[in-house]
């Protein structure tokens, strides 16, 4: 089940709602984990055990270890990361892992290669959102960051809840585990939760397909007709299909928690205004860049080294660096090029890392710094979105000039006046306008009771008009599988 299907939004989600509020606060996370173990069962039923096992297995193995101490505790601790890093290992990446090393050996003996068998795996659902959960919770636990969660219905609820289940953000346990026992219902958070999520439901559906319809089928053409304009067409609206489905998806998803007395921290921060790569980290899936920068890059030492001078950059910063961007190619998705993706973003916040270049580009002029970091950004998708080193070099020459000069296929012909006016809005939204709005209009117009009225009323309309689009394009035949994780 998605949150932009007609079952979920009419039926699953009121019916959610309905129950979860009409318990009292003792069984409100009892109810809650129902449903989220029901949704969770609409995508790969049988894997629902999986992940049953796994809140029964974490949830023991910990309370053994919360109950060690000394080198038990140590033990226990790594064997239950050991643990969850198995099972991802091998129902997400075992096929990827086989093919690899089938691939390998055949080119030096190809009998050998065609000997290893190819393991031919589905990964479940969401493995990749709460296995990183599951650890955050071992290693807070283990640190005594945050007590051992008694409860085993909250623990189950952490783990499986579902509006972080299909995309994320990725909840780290010590941002959560008071909102487990204690948190507060109101109007005014289920309404901004319900317009959060409207909002989300419009980002996903409205302009992510709509300009999917355009970026798949410029990436399904030959380089015969790949012409410089149909290739921009396509790359540009590829990059904005990404953005808008994740944070659409991270739109919903905090807007459904918060329907539910959860506040989840914010994921995105308009990462294209970001004026360096180090910066766009800091702004694009803030919970995924947080969650390793916690549990994988601090651990390994982070940027910090005794033997070192502090003015200086140690080679095991750099080390830790492209460790931590390895594994996020890999937690992205299985084939190569995702490796690829992480060590391209790895090597340029090494390169900015660089003293003279750190000096350098606090130098240079703002405009200048968002121009760089965006063509890199920019990019760095197309790198992630091709499946071969073949179809990315047609592709890159092609938008640089160098692919066909003449095609039966035009740049529009995917491209109705619709797609134009989703990707002019596309374009716009990308940026704060909210906030340069605000900025401009001088204080006594904005505090004017008539201009607030005014401006609710537009809100309120713009939400309506969205989700009466949304729900039209539902019932169309428009299906834009996940493109962003591929989980």
């Amino acid at each position: 089940m998605i949150f932009d299907s007609p079952l979920f939004l009419l039926m699953f989600l009121p019916l959610a709602l309905l129950a979860y509020y009409a318990v009292g606060k003792k069984f409100k996370n009892s109810v809650l984990l129902i449903f989220s173990l029901i949704f969770y069962s609409f995508g790969e039923p049988i894997y629902i055990v999986l992940l049953v096992f796994s809140i029964f297995i974490n949830y023991f193995f910990t309370d053994f270890m919360a109950n060690s101490t000394g080198k038990k505790r140590k033990i226990l601790a790594v064997l239950s990361i050991i643990l969850n890093i198995g099972f991802i290992a091998f129902f997400k990446y075992a096929e990827f892992i086989t093919a690899s090393v089938s691939d390998f050996f055949s080119m030096f003996w190809m009998d050998f290669g065609n000997f290893i068998p190819v393991a031919k795996m589905i990964a479940p659902i969401g493995i990749s959102i709460y296995t990183l959960q599951i650890i955050s919770y071992i290693v807070d636990v283990y640190k005594a960051k945050v007590p051992q969660q008694k409860s085993f219905i909250n623990f189950a609820l952490y783990i499986s809840m579902f509006p972080q289940m299909i995309v994320g953000p990725i909840v780290k346990y010590n941002e959560i585990n008071m909102q487990l026992t204690e948190r507060t219902h109101s109007l005014d958070d289920f309404s901004q939760g319900f317009k959060r999520f409207i909002i989300g439901l419009g980002k996903k559906l409205l302009i992510s397909d709509s300009l999917a319809l355009v970026a798949d089928y410029t990436f399904s053409l030959s380089k015969t007709d790949l012409t410089m304009g149909v290739a921009w067409t396509g790359f540009i609206c590829l990059v904005l299909k990404i953005y808008y489905f994740i944070t659409g998806y991270s739109d919903m998803a905090i807007g459904l928690a918060r329907m539910f007395g959860f506040k989840f921290n914010e994921n995105f921060n308009y990462p294209f205004i970001a004026t360096s790569v180090r910066d766009f980290w800091k702004r694009w899936n803030i919970s995924l860049t947080s969650w390793f920068k916690e549990y994988v890059y601090i651990p390994l030492g982070g940027n910090k080294n005794p033997t070192v001078h502090p003015a200086k950059i140690s080679k095991h910063t750099y080390i830790n660096l492209i460790i931590v961007f390895i594994l996020c190619g890999i937690w992205h998705g299985t084939n190569w090029t995702f490796i690829v993706w992480g060590l391209y973003h790895g090597m340029f916040l090494l390169i900015e890392r660089l003293p003279k270049i750190k000096n350098f580009m606090e130098k240079i002029p703002k405009p200048v710094k968002w121009i760089y970091t965006t063509v890199v950004v920019l990019f760095g998708w197309l790198i992630f979105s091709v499946s071969s080193v073949d179809q990315f070099t047609v592709y890159l020459k092609a938008l640089f000039g160098q692919g066909a000069k003449i095609s039966h296929v035009t740049a529009f012909e995917y491209f109705s006046n619709e797609h134009f006016l989703v990707l002019i809005i596309g374009l716009i939204f990308i940026f704060p306008i909210k906030a340069f709005i605000l900025k401009v209009i001088p204080n006594k117009l904005s505090e004017n009771k008539i201009i607030k009225i005014i401006i609710n009323s537009l809100a309120k309309i713009t939400l309506a008009v969205i989700l009466i689009f949304s729900i039209a394009v539902m019932n169309s035949d428009i299906i834009n599988p996940f493109v962003y994780f591929n989980i």
